[in-house]
Order: structure tokens, then C-alpha cells, then sequence
């Protein structure tokens, strides 16, 4: 099964910041991880670390989704 933005996004919604290794265990692979962060969906925290752009974190986890 692909994934598509929206499971991304929720399979790491409160999640905070995940490797790539974790990524790639989850099924999301180095070239999508690379779109999801050109399109601004991931953002780069440090090399090989990542988390969701502002705009997509979850309210539930006390961050905000405003722009």
C-alpha cells in the first residue's frame, strides 16, 4: 500500500521528531521523506532528523497549527 501526504501526516502527528531509519521502518522512503520536505509537509530538524512543518502539527499535543 502507498502512502499518501495525509497518512504521513497522521502516522506523525505528536510524534516529535523521528529519524530517518524510523521513517524508513514505517514505509516512507528517503525520495518521499525528500518531496514531503520540499513540498513543507517535513521539515529538516538536523541531518537525518525530522518532524512535521508547523502547519501540520497536531493541536492535541499542544503545538500550534497556525502559520
Amino acid at each position: 500500500m502507498a502512502l499518501n501526504r495525509l497518512d504521513v501526516i497522521n502516522m506523525l502527528s505528536g510524534k516529535g521528531e523521528r529519524s530517518t531509519a524510523e521513517l524508513e521502518g514505517w514505509g516512507i522512503s528517503r525520495q518521499y521523506i525528500s518531496l514531503l520536505k520540499r513540498a513543507g509537509v517535513l521539515t529538516r530538524v538536523r541531518h537525518g532528523r525530522y518532524r512535521l512543518a508547523v502547519r501540520h502539527q497536531s493541536r492535541e499535543g499542544g503545538e500550534s497549527d497556525s502559520h
